[in-house]
């Protein structure tokens, strides 16, 4: 379907006039600037491919695990890979998968700064959001994760949620630290249950901003 600016809501328009506008972006944005970098899919169809090459899991296993993901099942099928590939194999192909690329002039991006929000959250583990970030302000951006979200929540009240430039909030772990990467059933249960401070961060920016989610399928298991 075309799109028209009349599609636009007015409250919309209105919010990012006033700078309340937080941009949420998933892995549909990224994709749009490297078609590489996989969804939710393609990234577990990687891993058991892996994990069943490398002989951590049987044909029969394969076979289920796809078939999970076929019923959009990814936490489920994502819990039994993780506990199947080893850790020092897992980190390599995540590092494989999500490492610096070279953006380039992204328009998607461009677009993005155009908003001028003072926060972008985003549930990608790359690096897309920094890069275009640094080539756009000429720095290195603030990033937080889930578990520095009382160090966003210090910013929120200082006031710096009305400021230029933007701070950035990666929700589920980033490349930088393969190990902060939230992939699998149990460890978005345990976001969920034992970052008490992500919550909290994550509650006020929802009820006093309005979050644009940009990127993502109705089925996500993300949000």
């Amino acid at each position: 379907m075309p799109f028209s600016e009349s599609d636009v809501p007015a409250e919309l328009i209105a919010a990012v006039k006033r700078g309340d506008v937080v941009p949420l972006i998933g892995a549909g944005f990224s994709k749009q600037v490297d078609s590489a970098v996989p969804n939710w899919t393609e990234l577990l169809a990687k891993f058991y491919d892996y994990a069943a090459d490398q002989g951590h899991i049987t044909a029969e296993q394969r076979l289920e695990i796809k078939e999970m993901v076929e019923r959009g099942r990814f936490l489920v099928a994502a819990q039994e890979l993780r506990e199947q590939v080893p850790d020092s194999e897992y980190f390599v192909l995540i590092d494989q998968l999500f490492s610096d690329r070279d953006v380039g002039a992204s328009a998607v991006h461009d677009l993005l700064w155009q908003l001028r929000p003072a926060l972008v959250m985003t549930t990608n583990y790359d690096r897309f959001i920094e890069n275009s970030y640094a080539k756009r302000f000429g720095g290195v951006p603030t990033v937080f994760l889930y578990d520095s979200a009382e160090g966003l929540q210090r910013q929120i009240q200082a006031g710096r949620l009305s400021a230029q430039p933007p701070m950035i909030f990666k929700l589920h772990g980033s490349i930088d630290r393969p190990d902060s990467i939230v992939l699998s059933e149990r460890e978005y249960r345990g976001l969920i249950h034992r970052q008490p401070g992500y919550r909290l961060v994550l509650s006020g920016i929802f009820l006093t901003k309005v979050v644009l989610m940009l990127g993502f399928s109705g089925d996500d298991p993300e949000l």
